[in-house]
């Protein structure tokens, strides 16, 4: 199945580890040197968002767990994490990861 950027941008990016809907897909971040697209540019829905990349969210491709004809699932720490700082479930062996934003 083939997906195009316009494809994406009309996608929601859901956060699985808190249920956040994080935006939609604003830009792709490719690695040029091999070919392969390395990270998805998440910008927050509203007017601000169309101003400032301040608050947009680099999702590395790696996190990206599905992606579905209307949203895309992602697992990146929650803001809150607990105690563990596990992405809010406790069985979930994978280690924190800091989140980039723009």
């Amino acid at each position: 199945m083939g997906c195009t950027t316009l494809d994406l941008r009309e996608k929601d990016v859901i956060n699985v580890c808190d249920g956040q809907k994080l935006g939609r897909v604003a830009e792709l971040e490719i690695d040029i040197d091999c070919g392969k697209v390395t990270a998805l540019i998440v910008a927050p829905e509203g007017l601000c968002s169309l101003f400032s990349t301040k608050h947009h969210v680099r999702v590395p491709w790696d996190d990206i767990k599905k992606m579905g004809k209307d949203t895309i699932l992602v697992e990146l720490p929650a803001q809150l994490t607990d105690s563990d700082g596990m992405c809010g479930v406790k069985n979930d062996c994978r280690k924190e990861k800091k989140r980039h934003l723009f």
